[in-house]
């Protein structure tokens, strides 16, 4: 498996992890490039996998730096929430054991843009991202612009 990292360096605990990790990494994957800055433009990338050592914005940020291309991310949180990159540093190395072994769900995710350009609301859908994994539901949402008709009713949960 080719694997490329992002390794958000601000985050308290990535280099300390990275520098204890990376030659087990190294070990079990073909390492095909390490991002500390956070910059790299992965939709350049030849990968299998992408691993995010951060929190929920550098998961977010990785998954727009793909503009597009298809690589499944997997988000290791040493940030606060962890609602996206749920992925812990204590089970790395069982985790990372499944994603070798391709035993983990990969789940295609839509990402929703939105603009506001001279006062009427656009929204598009995007390419499909990998990026989260099940069980999240997926989000309604509508715009309304003040120039355009009121927007249907939002529908209720039952």
């Amino acid at each position: 498996m080719r694997l490329f990292i992002v390794a958000n360096q601000s985050r308290h605990n990535v280099q300390p992890f990275l520098d204890a990790k990376l030659a087990w990494i190294k070990r079990h994957v073909e390492l095909v490039g390490l991002d500390g800055e956070c910059s790299v433009p992965l939709n350049e990338v030849e990968a299998d996998a992408i691993l995010v050592l951060g929190g929920d914005g550098t998961l977010l940020a990785a998954a727009r730096r793909l503009a597009g291309k298809q690589i499944p991310l997997m988000g290791v949180n040493f940030g606060r929430l962890g609602f996206l990159a749920n992925f812990t540093p204590d089970e790395f190395q069982a985790d990372f054991h499944r994603l070798i072994e391709r035993e983990l769900p990969i789940t295609p995710r839509q990402i929703a843009d939105s603009a506001l350009e001279a006062g009427a609301a656009i929204a598009q859908i995007k390419s499909p991202e990998h990026v989260l994994r099940p069980p999240f539901p997926i989000p309604y949402f509508s715009l309304h612009s003040p120039s355009a008709p009121s927007p249907p009713p939002t529908p209720r949960a039952r």
